[in-house]
């Protein structure tokens, strides 16, 4: 209860102050601390809160990562249409501002849902286009995800050889980057 209440101290302290920035972060913490406790609605409302602030404040990051939250959301209530709209609201708006980083999370994402809904194939595909993206980048956390949600589409498809090689692809990454 401490946590929360400290939550909400967040909120209106950044409200008082007018940090969009820190209210929208704010709303964000809520919304994973009720996800973590299973209030699935409670983490939709904060969200919705977060995503009219950076609406309203012009920030086009902050409101995409907003959606890649609520894609999360959706995702994790099994409701895979609402997920993949929210992942695409971000994927347009990282498109528009050409945030690569923010574009391969999307395709992550993306691959993430298509897994759940059993569209291994395109799942795979958009694991590639992250991967492609992660590697010039330089960011070898996000490439290594994105190497073993492709291997789990590959291991489905029964595409064995591909999937041992990409899984080796994300631990050869993470032992490189310590």
């Amino acid at each position: 209860i401490q946590i929360n209440n400290n939550m909400f101290k967040a909120v209106l302290l950044s409200k008082e102050a007018y940090d969009k920035t820190s209210l929208i972060k704010s709303y964000h913490n809520l919304a994973t601390w009720h996800e973590g406790n299973s209030t699935l609605d409670s983490t939709i409302y904060y969200l919705e809160h977060a995503e009219k602030v950076s609406k309203d404040s012009r920030l086009p990051v902050l409101e995409a990562e907003t959606y890649l939250k609520k894609g999360d959301a959706y995702k994790q209530r099994g409701d895979y249409g609402k997920a993949m709209a929210e992942d695409f609201k971000a994927l347009e708006l990282y498109e528009k501002i050409d945030n690569q980083l923010g574009i391969a999370k999307c395709y992550t994402q993306l691959c993430d849902i298509l897994y759940y809904q059993e569209k291994y194939e395109e799942g795979a595909d958009y694991c590639q286009k992250a991967i492609d993206i992660q590697k010039a980048l330089d960011v070898p956390k996000e490439l290594a995800i994105s190497y073993r949600y492709k291997a789990d589409n590959l291991l489905i498809l029964e595409r064995y050889d591909e999937a041992l090689s990409t899984i080796n692809s994300a631990i050869a990454v993470l032992k490189d980057a310590g």
